[in-house]
């Protein structure tokens, strides 16, 4: 287990603590007692711990946004927004390359070998890899034209990103971290909030009221 100082400055930093990205802060944060004495100190900061629901990934959120934090709660958000788009996409590729319908969680493995292999064999793969190699979020300045060099690159933007881990580089073995959860979390809330807004959209219109 690591120490409690350690873990909470961690979380701070804006680290995903899972068993992927650091299985002895896991441990720690997993133990009732030092949970609390890292939240009590979190609320000292106007934070609280939360956690994922698929795969308990700890993390850092505030309990609420005033002048002080907007800006990094703003910065924060306009980060996950950015990520969403390229994670889904290559969630979806990697599904489509096994030809499974099950889609990544954390803590899954990603062989990057064996997903080059696949998309290669496949033209409509590699388009799909090239549309997500173009995202301005993941592109390089510098140009890659092969699938395998392509395929790094958006690998590469996953690690950057916190939502892969290496974890054999000789192999090129990666693990899903529990951020990937977290992307899922916001992606259900986004599609509930959107369902609800249009809910009383619909309400207002029969009441003749002004949509939102």
């Amino acid at each position: 287990m690591k120490p409690v100082s350690q873990v909470l400055e961690s979380l701070l930093s804006g680290s995903f603590i899972c068993p992927a990205t650091d299985r002895e802060a896991y441990k720690t944060l997993k133990e009732d007692r030092t949970r609390r004495e890292i939240n009590q100190a979190l609320t000292l900061m106007g934070r609280e711990l939360q956690c994922t629901s698929r795969t308990s990934a700890y993390y850092v959120t505030y309990k609420s946004i005033d002048d002080h934090n907007r800006r990094q709660v703003t910065a924060l958000m306009s980060n996950v927004h950015g990520i969403i788009r390229p994670v889904v996409k290559f969630v979806a590729t990697v599904s489509e390359a096994a030809q499974v319908e099950a889609v990544m969680v954390g803590g899954d493995e990603l062989n990057v070998p064996v997903l080059s292999a696949q998309i290669q064999s496949s033209p409509s793969l590699m388009e799909k890899l090239d549309s997500i190699y173009r995202l301005p979020k993941v592109s390089r300045k510098k140009v890659r034209d092969s699938a395998a060099d392509k395929l790094n690159v958006v690998v590469e933007f996953l690690v950057k990103e916190g939502v892969a881990h290496l974890v054999n580089k000789e192999r090129q073995l990666y693990v899903m971290t529990g951020k990937l959860d977290f992307v899922y979390e916001v992606l259900d809330f986004i599609d509930t909030h959107e369902k609800i807004v249009e809910t009383v959209n619909k309400a207002n219109e029969n009441q003749g009221e002004f949509d939102f």
